[in-house]
């Protein structure tokens, strides 16, 4: 018991490291992005830049779709005539 509780502890460490230092130094981070308030602000501005991918997104899909409506509303018109004539 007292080995797997030593491995537990080993590898919570080895996590910590590599989480808080490492992969911080690699990305050109600062360290320790745990208790960084910069960190949590860096995580909000992603969120939210996502986020304006996605209505961004939303608002080409609603341009395409109206254009769309209008192409097919021109196409009906335009086979009301020959359908007339008929």
């Amino acid at each position: 018991m007292l080995a797997f509780m030593e491995a537990v502890v080993v590898l919570l460490a080895l996590l910590f490291v590599v989480t808080q230092i490492l992969i911080p130094v690699f990305r050109e981070k600062t360290l320790f992005p745990l208790f960084s308030k910069q960190a949590k602000l860096e995580s909000e501005l992603i969120e939210i830049e996502g986020e304006n991918e996605v209505v961004e997104l939303e608002r080409i899909i609603k341009q395409e779709r109206e254009a769309l409506e209008k192409k097919r509303e021109a196409l009906k018109k335009a086979a009301e005539p020959t359908q007339e004539q008929k």
